[in-house]
């Protein structure tokens, strides 16, 4: 599992750079390691003051074209499950047979 990630440093805006040195190494580790999980922070972390001025940058992905057209190939792939009403079934996970178990 790869949790909260997010390219400090970077920011989105610094496009083709970015995509090179942050999104590509990350997806390319994914691949290489079955990665399971992985979850993304996609904020504008400068517009707050906790983090304004510590090179968090922009790092929402719909802020650069490169960058989103990018990241919505990966994500339209088909390697990924995104939220919806079917999760559940789509990872073979069903809440009441996970409960009776636990038992």
């Amino acid at each position: 599992m790869i949790a909260e990630s997010t390219p400090r440093g970077y920011g989105t805006t610094a496009g083709q750079k970015v995509l090179d040195e942050w999104f590509t190494p990350l997806f390319q580790f994914i691949t290489s390691h079955h990665v399971k999980i992985f979850s993304y922070i996609n904020m504008d972390w400068d517009r707050y003051p906790l983090f304004k001025g510590d090179g968090w940058g922009d790092s929402r992905v719909q802020s650069n074209a490169l960058v989103k057209a990018f990241w919505l190939e990966q994500m339209q792939s088909g390697t990924y499950l995104h939220s919806s009403a079917d999760l559940f079934d789509q990872l073979g996970y069903h809440p009441t047979q996970a409960q009776s178990s636990h038992r």
